[in-house]
């Protein structure tokens, strides 16, 4: 079964590799030495994302940022704010992102990752400040598609429906991917929008057994839980889905297992760790 996260850090990957291409090329040559530093680091951070190695892309990126990460470019901020969202250190994305400044040329695509996360966080009248504050310095059609599609979420989530439907009805039928972002769930449609978007598939699972550390109801507190325990289990996810009644729920889940038996063995280890009653299940 593909997760949610692994949908999401999908399709952020895939287009965030291909906008930064064009930002790599933007940085400046002058510097010597130091600017093809932080060109070999961005594209490290890169490759380590393309593979869901949060930790990696981060690890790539620690002397871009060490002592002096106000004088980094934005795209540096905007590249570690986006891994650590991947490993669901929301605070840490959120400070990465806020300190990239209105004059960097990506400061559109961080005030859309700050107000998708705002979203995430249950915050709507956060998350349509942040999309509004964007608005003001977004260029061409793309982006301010991509935004208002972003605002039109944050409408509906503050039960101002009929909003948020008259502005979705004002725009094309499909965006550009101008933000480096996501694109909405219900449609592959290219446009930003993590909270509600996610991106392109991460490899899945080759065992059929996973370990289950929690289920819950609310999406907001199986978020909570995977970054409470993401250390002991850095390969955890959050897998949609129902119930027998039909019911939504939230199947907090690590690990995966061709033999039950060292499924079961891993569970008794981090269930005496952890003091959590992990159970096995066969991957859906």
């Amino acid at each position: 079964m593909v997760t949610l996260l692994q949908i999401r850090a999908g399709r952020e990957r895939r287009s965030a590799l291909a906008h930064n291409a064009a930002r790599l090329a933007s940085l400046p040559e002058s510097d010597g030495d130091g600017a093809w530093k932080l060109r070999a680091a961005l594209e490290r951070a890169d490759l380590a994302y393309a593979r869901t190695d949060f930790s990696g892309a981060l690890e790539a990126l620690d002397n871009a940022l060490a002592g002096h990460d106000q004088e980094a470019p934005g795209i540096v901020h905007l590249r570690a704010g986006l891994a650590w969202r991947g490993l669901g250190r929301l605070q840490k994305a959120r400070e990465m992102l806020a300190t990239v400044r209105p004059e960097d040329p990506v400061f559109v695509e961080a005030r859309y990752f700050l107000g998708d996360i705002a979203l995430e966080q249950g915050d709507p009248e956060l998350g349509l400040h942040y999309f509004d504050g964007a608005l003001e310095s977004a260029a061409g059609t793309g982006q301010r598609t991509a935004l208002q599609r972003a605002r039109a979420r944050a409408l509906s989530l503050l039960g101002r429906d009929a909003e948020a439907k008259d502005l979705l009805d004002g725009l094309p039928a499909a965006g550009l991917s101008a933000l480096g972002a996501p694109t909405a769930r219900p449609t592959p449609a290219p446009v930003p929008a993590p909270a509600d978007t996610l991106p392109a598939a991460a490899p899945a699972h080759t065992g059929r057994f996973r370990l289950q550390w929690a289920a819950f109801r609310d999406r907001s507190l199986a978020l909570a839980f995977q970054r409470d325990h993401q250390e002991q289990a850095p390969d955890m996810t959050i897998e949609p889905g129902v119930d027998s009644r039909g019911q939504p729920v939230y199947r907090v889940r690590s690990g995966s297992f061709a033999d039950p038996q060292a499924a079961r063995r891993k569970a008794a280890e981090l269930s005496a760790s952890s003091g959590i009653d992990i159970i096995v299940v066969k991957d859906e």
